[in-house]
């Protein structure tokens, strides 16, 4: 399958001179975590709601008169139309880059397709493969962690210190709720608040779906299928928090795989390699 049947043709674009206000708003009203920045109808740069949070709010930025350009990252990678899944996730792999704009044979943006869109596609076919990712144990990162009553600026900057875009609100050890680099940008910097004077349970998202710690790779793909989330508290028998996962952490190993599994699949299915 190409990245042109996956990849979304909506894409929220800005102009270099756009200001980071109108960036948030862009975001906000597009319920999405990126604007691609454009000239002629070519991407020139991205911004995340990560950046927003890192290079505007704890910097002290002006929204209103600082402009795109200022902060957008330039060095983006981008998939042609044409390619397929299996090209694109060798070529992201390794990249700290989760959202990849598609251009056509002129280098015109016509798309945006993320890790995750790449992901669901490989995951629907690896119910063949399952055994051999049942036995695979996830890489659990470390977790940064925040108390619910610490203010937002202060969580802000517990993620641009452990260079995370995830921080776990805990209560007794316990996973209490989840703030991501987007929730900050979205319920404080796009909506006005004050960030020193909200807390962090005002912004979190409570009652977050988490992963035992010691189920393996395939059983996290299935139960993670279908949530909106992509970070996941990661927890011991008795509910205490011991670390957390990503969708991209989950990418990673099944990449490393790919090409053990290929000749595999090559024999089980040959038409897999279709994707």
């Amino acid at each position: 399958m190409s990245i042109a049947a996956i990849c979304r043709k909506e894409v929220m674009t800005a102009k270099p001179e756009t200001s980071l206000r109108e960036v948030a708003k862009l975001m906000e009203a597009g319920n999405v975590g990126c604007v691609v920045v454009v000239s002629e109808g070519k991407p020139v740069g991205i911004i995340t709601d990560r950046d927003m949070v890192l290079k505007a709010l704890i910097p002290g930025r002006d929204l209103e008169t600082t402009e795109a350009r200022r902060i957008m990252s330039t060095d983006i990678i981008t998939f042609a139309e044409s390619m397929g899944t299996m090209q694109a996730l060798e070529k992201a792999r390794g990249k700290a880059a989760r959202r990849f704009p598609v251009v056509d044979e002129g280098g015109l943006l016509v798309g945006i397709v993320t890790l995750d869109d790449i992901i669901g596609q490989v995951a629907c076919k690896l119910s063949m493969v399952a055994s051999i990712l049942g036995q695979e144990t996830p890489n659990v990162a470390a977790v940064v962690t925040a108390e619910p009553e610490e203010n937002v600026l202060r969580v802000a900057g517990l993620m641009e210190q452990a260079n995370v875009g995830t921080v776990v609100v805990v209560r007794d050890g316990k996973p209490l709720g989840i703030i991501t680099d987007r929730d900050i940008m979205l319920r404080v910097q796009a909506a006005g608040q004050d960030a020193t004077k909200l807390t962090a349970v005002r912004i979190m998202t409570p009652d977050p779906v988490v992963v035992n710690e010691d189920m393996g790779v395939y059983e996290i793909l299935q139960r993670v299928k279908d949530q909106a989330a992509r970070r996941f508290p990661v927890v011991s028998p008795d509910g205490r928090l011991t670390g957390i996962i990503s969708i991209d952490d989950i990418v990673c190993q099944v990449a490393e795989k790919l090409e053990m599994i290929a000749g595999i699949l090559a024999r089980e299915a040959p038409n897999i390699m279709e994707l």
